[in-house]
């Protein structure tokens, strides 16, 4: 089967991520996984020392929006990264480019003592790729050995990527692998 994992295709039980809403999953102590709703828990995030979100949802603007408000309750002092990755195989033309600029900003944000926060709308999918590919090229793993061990994170997240970016993170790896 190619193309989209239509949200029908995955039983109803699936279709959020329940093991995230208690908030961000811990990939890395500088990296971390979560929702939508992560993204916007402004207080949740200083505390976990998060300075950097990645938004890689295309549907949820919610941190452009809160940013964009004239009037704001608190102010916001972190560093935004928007990928706004559409849930459709059209991400495949940007995938690596996009891929490469998280990569950038991960890695600026972990030089500087900073931690970033990947988020979709419920870290099933995007924001899991954008971490699969990060964890990839930082330990030169392939894609079986990252999908396992972000499965096994505590709180098991549920990952299910669509086939075209399983396989552009296939591909990745395969010109990446030339030069280890």
């Amino acid at each position: 089967m190619s193309g989209p994992i239509l949200v029908a295709e995955i039983p109803e039980q699936y279709r959020s991520n329940p093991s995230i809403e208690t908030g961000p999953i811990q990939i890395y102590d500088y990296l971390y996984l979560g929702t939508w709703r992560d993204s916007h828990e402004i207080k949740k995030l200083r505390e976990l020392g998060i300075t950097g979100v990645v938004n890689c949802a295309h549907e949820y603007k919610i941190i452009e929006a809160l940013c964009s408000k004239g009037e704001r309750k608190t102010e916001i002092d972190l560093d935004f990264l928007f990928l706004n990755l559409k849930d459709d195989s059209s991400v495949l033309y940007n995938f690596q480019s996009e891929l490469d600029r998280a990569i950038a900003f991960i890695k600026r944000h972990h030089i500087n003592k900073g931690k970033v926060l990947l988020h979709c709308n419920d870290a099933v999918c995007r924001a899991p790729a954008i971490a699969l590919g990060f964890m990839m090229k930082e330990e030169g793993i392939d894609f079986a050995k990252a999908i396992a061990k972000l499965r096994t994170l505590p709180g098991n997240p549920l990952v299910v990527l669509n086939n075209w970016l399983k396989e552009a993170l296939d591909e990745d790896f395969d010109e990446m692998s030339k030069y280890i």
